[in-house]
């Protein structure tokens, strides 16, 4: 008998053991699945955040070209006069983010450049290729990921070390130093201000005497200088400005571009004025407006053949386009 209860009880310990491996064998397996699970959502979230850098940016174009399309029409059919503003809590956010982007590391803005222009590492030699930046051979380094070759998405010809063309990305913006050719949305600087646009139908540019003019006013006080200029903490003087366009359809269609070109910050700067020569003072940033409504181009007034077709090229620099 007890020989028989020795055996009960071997066979109940082997049984808890069996039942206990076979715990462990599932927790393991568990723990299997959700490290599994982990990296495959980790991979996930990572096409997401690819998928919704294009999609973003796109979105940022939907959205500032639906505001300019909205205005422009409201302003045709009713006359609705149009007013812009960032305020000055949305200027030192800007700043922030300017601020960030400084700070960002190597191995971040590899990341985010490779995402903005979808760039080809090459992994071999380039024969008779060098470095259209900083004119130098390329090498193939796995502990050097800088010294690697890149050809930009849409670049023809011309290769880039990583470190060289890192240097030229600010801002979630790159311009292709050769071709020009450019990636992401340029936002500028443009400090504090107003823009307010109304039609003076008794008011008309020279060579347009049938048409109503556009009347486009740019106000900005002075302020303080912060890091996205070229001295932060330094005063500026403000400035104001007045534009005057036929209201045709060019008209139009530039204005739809201008406005574009103010929520990106483009219009104005901060730096010195070219025509008196003062240092820190609001100034145009290289999109001409006609500030006349005659004396013709000499007077940076009406007419002007070419002034459509010179201010659509000035903001497709920008990557302003329509």
């Amino acid at each position: 008998m007890v020989e028989s209860m020795k055996k009960d009880r071997n066979k109940a310990i082997k049984k808890v053991k069996i039942y206990e491996a076979r715990c462990v064998q599932f927790e393991q397996q568990k723990l299997n699945a959700n490290k599994l699970r982990e990296k495959l959502e980790a991979k996930k979230r990572l096409d997401e955040d690819k998928k919704s850098l294009s999609g973003h940016k796109k979105s940022l174009r939907l959205n500032e070209r639906q505001i300019a399309k909205e205005l422009v029409n409201n302003l045709i059919k009713s006359n609705t006069e149009i007013r812009l503003e960032y305020t000055k809590e949305e200027i030192e956010n800007f700043a922030q983010e300017v601020e960030r982007d400084k700070k960002m590391s190597f191995g971040d803005k590899l990341k985010i450049l490779s995402n903005l222009t979808n760039w080809e590492q090459i992994n071999h030699i380039l024969k008779d290729e060098r470095c259209a930046i900083c004119l130098c051979d390329f090498e193939v380094d796995s502990n050097d990921s800088g010294s690697c070759a890149i050809k930009l998405k849409g670049c023809v010809n011309h290769y880039f070390h990583k470190d060289c063309i890192c240097e030229c990305y600010s801002n979630k913006f790159l311009r292709c130093p050769v071709c020009l050719n450019l990636f992401g949305i340029r936002k500028g600087n443009q400090p504090y201000g107003t823009m307010h646009v109304s039609i003076n139908k008794s008011l008309f540019c020279q060579g347009y005497t049938n048409e109503p003019t556009i009347v486009v006013q740019y106000n900005f006080p002075n302020g303080t200088q912060n890091i996205e200029h070229e001295s932060p903490g330094s005063s500026y003087l403000g400035t104001a400005r007045t534009g005057y366009f036929p209201a045709t359809k060019e008209g139009f269609k530039v204005l739809y571009l201008l406005l574009i070109a103010w929520q990106r910050r483009l219009l104005f700067t901060i730096g010195t004025s070219l025509t008196t020569g003062a240092n820190n003072v609001v100034r145009w940033n290289g999109i001409h407006h006609k500030t006349s409504t005659s004396g013709g181009e000499v007077s940076f007034g009406w007419p002007d053949n070419s002034y459509f077709n010179r201010v659509k090229l000035e903001l497709a620099q920008f990557g302003v386009i329509n």
